[in-house]
């Protein structure tokens, strides 16, 4: 594997900002280079390029997915008050 560099920095760069797990974000960046291996057309660009933007764009959506998975569905006042209604 030739850009793991790449892919590690990008991983932590994402990591730095979002503050979400760095070997999920690692996980998730290697899933995306597998695929942009794949789909890699070599009379189009260079390689480092084309790595960058896939795994950009993948660990982009895996952060507002995880974004919003974490958000409560509701506040601690709400479930208090409605706790109040049912006693």
């Amino acid at each position: 594997m030739d850009n793991l560099n790449l892919v590690r920095k990008i991983a932590w760069n994402f990591h730095y900002k979002t503050h979400l797990n760095r070997n999920d974000l690692f996980q998730e960046a290697y899933l995306a280079y597998y695929k942009a291996m794949k789909t890699y057309d070599p009379s189009k660009g260079n390689i480092s390029t084309y790595v960058y933007s896939c795994i950009s764009s993948k660990l982009k959506n895996y952060a507002k997915l995880e974004k919003k998975y974490q958000e409560p569905l509701c506040s601690l006042d709400e479930i208090l008050s409605l706790s109040n209604i049912y006693n």
